[in-house]
């Protein structure tokens, strides 16, 4: 099986860019592709041009301006039918890969247990994530539990 991994493209609407030609079998694309639906518009309308399949896993910058849980059931509702797979805290089985796809957010602990409360000041008062990113109350997302300061251990998730 082949893949055909993109990321980090941070696509603008008024950027012009195809998915090149590929003879995989997969295309998947890995995170920070657009903000809000503008990515997942654009890897319908590659899908279809390139007649491949697309797994779609949200990064951070997907999320900016949105309500993070609204944004991943919005994405799932306009790609029913395409060859679009959405993957936030899922997995996808395709041939014989097994693809798990979920935002990564940080746990703060890179430093220790010791560092972590500080880290995530540090994180609150300069990343740009955790000013417009929103949660699911509709307020920023912030450095704490459940969701960034637990990682992914927050969303409950942990592959079969």
């Amino acid at each position: 099986m082949k893949l055909h991994v993109l990321s980090d493209l941070h696509l603008r609407p008024s950027y012009e860019f195809s998915i090149p030609a590929t003879d995989a079998d997969l295309i998947v694309l890995a995170g920070d592709i657009g903000r809000g639906l503008h990515g997942v518009r654009w890897a319908m309308a590659e899908a279809a041009r390139l007649n491949k399949p697309v797994v779609y896993v949200f990064g951070n910058h997907e999320f900016y301006t949105c309500t993070f849980p609204d944004l991943v059931e919005e994405a799932r509702r306009l790609t029913v039918g395409s060859l679009v797979h959405v993957l936030e805290n899922e997995q996808l089985t395709w041939g014989a890969v097994r693809i798990l796809g979920c935002t990564l957010w940080t746990d703060f602990l890179l430093y220790g247990e010791e560092l972590r409360e500080e880290c995530m000041a540090l994180a609150e008062s300069v990343l740009y994530d955790y000013q417009v990113v929103q949660s699911a109350d509709g307020e920023p997302l912030r450095a704490r539990p459940p969701r960034s300061a637990t990682g992914n251990r927050g969303a409950g998730w942990k592959p079969a």
